[in-house]
């Protein structure tokens, strides 16, 4: 059972806090996951605590305890996460705590290994005299030319 004391007008537990001790990106690129140095108590509804960085600011949806309770999944807002983007995690003090009662402190800049599979090319359908065919589209991505599609259908990607 943990001691609880008043600090600064706050509760403050005096057992242990918990620590990250790693962090990862699922490869659907929709999930992020912490890792704890131990079990933690279930995070429900406070996914706002959490924030993550892909090159833009990132936030989640969603927050559980994952069946091994060492770990919180934390479901990604918007787009996927796209593979080879570096990722880092961060959590304001709140009320995240720890099974044991060990509340979990602020901390940024947590690495997370990025396991998406998820291309940041998209397809969009193109009408090319009443014949459709797919074209590749990225700003940053291998460059994509449609091949004859009222003839053969195809579109040929390259890398540049």
């Amino acid at each position: 059972m943990a001691t609880l004391r008043l600090f600064g007008g706050l509760w403050r537990s005096r057992t242990a806090p918990p620590t990250v001790t790693a962090a990862s990106v699922n490869a659907a690129g929709t999930v992020l996951t912490l890792t704890f140095n131990k079990a933690m108590a279930n995070p429900a509804g406070k996914h706002a605590q959490f924030a993550a960085n892909d090159g833009s600011a990132r936030t989640f949806s969603a927050a559980a305890l994952n069946a091994d309770t060492t770990k919180i999944d934390l479901t990604i807002s918007g787009s996927a996460i796209y593979i080879g983007a570096t990722v880092t995690a961060s959590y304001t003090v709140g009320t995240v705590v720890a099974g044991d009662g060990g509340v979990l402190a602020t901390f940024s800049g947590q690495a997370v290994t990025n396991n998406s599979t998820v291309s940041s090319v998209t397809t969009s359908a193109v009408a090319d005299a009443g014949v459709g065919y797919a074209s590749a589209v990225e700003e940053s991505a291998p460059s994509a030319t449609a091949g004859d599609a009222a003839t053969d259908g195809t579109v040929t990607v390259s890398d540049g």
